[in-house]
């Protein structure tokens, strides 16, 4: 399982994925950020490009972590979660009721998890537990999907 994480809103998400050791790639579009981020994680990918991480060509990424400013949540969420991965969302999920149904819609329709914390975690501990129990909620996410693949073809 790789991980992305979009933006530095919240340094701390980018440095409890490294943590977990499922960071494979930043995105943002302040470049020196990024080149700071260059300097603090050696040998993860780098870029202002969002659909150059999300080309399967070239990244093998089936999460993604979102935290950025509240109003871009919708957007870069949905285009994740309809490019097929895992979301995690840095509260708020969006900012319209609307829109959050809306993400909830296409992650179960595309059997994906979508995760958004749901108070504040502005300490390291408080974000190393959230998304380390996301990964969990992927894991048995894919198991039970495979389960249920697996038993299409049993005769009951």
């Amino acid at each position: 399982m790789l991980a992305l994480a979009i933006g530095e809103r919240t340094w701390y998400v980018i440095f409890v994925i490294w943590v977990l050791g499922v960071l494979s790639a930043i995105c943002d579009k302040d470049s020196s950020l990024l080149d700071n981020f260059k300097e603090k994680y050696e040998g993860i990918s780098i870029t202002d490009d969002l659909y150059y991480l999300l080309d399967e060509a070239v990244f093998q990424i089936g999460a993604v972590a979102i935290a950025t400013p509240a109003a871009t949540h919708y957007n870069l969420a949905k285009e994740c979660l309809l490019d097929g991965k895992h979301v995690f969302v840095e509260k708020p999920l969006a900012l319209a009721g609307g829109e959050g149904r809306d993400l909830i819609e296409i992650a179960e329709k595309n059997h994906l998890t979508l995760w958004w914390e749901t108070r504040p975690s502005r300490r390291v501990g408080c974000a190393y537990a959230a998304f380390n129990s996301y990964l969990k909620e992927i894991e048995r996410n894919v198991w039970h999907a495979k389960k249920s693949i697996r038993s299409l073809g049993q005769k009951k």
